[in-house]
């Protein structure tokens, strides 16, 4: 038996309903809590509490402006590298990043690998800020990865932070040593590698109303190169053949 289309529809439970109005009124009032949260101050957030606010926003519904708002990409860490040999022969820094970045411009939708060592640029500024002065001095002083080691995790600072640098430096070890033999043919004993981060000064304070960029490279001492087993050797090879890496 099929039912009459033209019958008028069952009204919810009175329970349902009180459920349902329940929960629009809950809907509506966070999102108002939410939007005086992230609004400038204004004379309502100035009669609210900011304490009621702090205590209900934080630390699960916690916002910011520049979720509608995203703050443009200011600035570019960058991965440089250079070679030098026992006879005197050093060669010009080399950028390893700038070549990955002009294969991805334009392009809405880079694979993460195009970005390897945009990200290891950032890994590494990173964990070598979280060092301390003796340990930064440690990381410079050193030109094997076993010696470095011993001596950072001996050092003055954190143990946490150490080891955080350590982990990224045995990335950029075999990296190193795979892009200097690649440039310079196997020339190179040793290779030095720096981050570059450039970053756009705020207009207000630019000389004479100009836009300039700061340039502040960062140097982590000669190390040697290494022999890098297959199959990395293959695959950082492959990388810097892709993306155009030239001395």
């Amino acid at each position: 038996m099929t039912s009459d289309p033209q019958q008028p529809a069952r009204p919810l439970p009175r329970g349902v309903r009180g459920v349902l109005v329940a929960v629009a009124v809950a809907a509506v009032a966070h999102t108002m809590v939410v939007a005086l949260w992230i609004l400038p101050d204004n004379l309502v957030s100035e009669q609210v509490s900011g304490r009621w606010l702090d205590a209900y926003i934080e630390p699960f519904f916690e916002q910011s402006w520049s979720v509608f708002a995203p703050i443009p990409k200011r600035g570019t860490i960058d991965l440089e590298v250079r070679g030098r040999d026992g006879d005197g022969w050093t060669s010009p820094w080399v950028s390893l990043t700038v070549p990955e970045r002009d294969q991805i411009r334009f392009s809405l939708a880079p694979s993460r690998s195009a970005l390897l060592t945009q990200t290891l640029a950032g890994s590494l500024n990173g964990a070598y800020g979280g060092l301390s002065d003796d340990q930064r001095d440690v990381v410079t002083e050193h030109d094997t990865a076993r010696t470095l080691r011993k001596a950072l995790l001996a050092a003055d600072g954190e143990p946490a932070a150490a080891r955080r640098y350590l982990r990224t430096d045995g990335v950029l070890e075999q990296l190193a040593s795979v892009a200097a033999q690649t440039l310079w043919d196997g020339k190179a004993t040793q290779v030095e590698l720096r981050t570059v981060r450039r970053q756009v000064v705020e207009y207000g304070t630019a000389k004479d109303g100009r836009r300039t960029v700061s340039f502040r490279p960062v140097r982590y001492g000669w190390r040697n190169v290494v022999p890098v087993p297959q199959p990395d050797r293959g695959v950082l090879q492959d990388h810097l053949a892709r993306v155009g890496v030239r001395p």
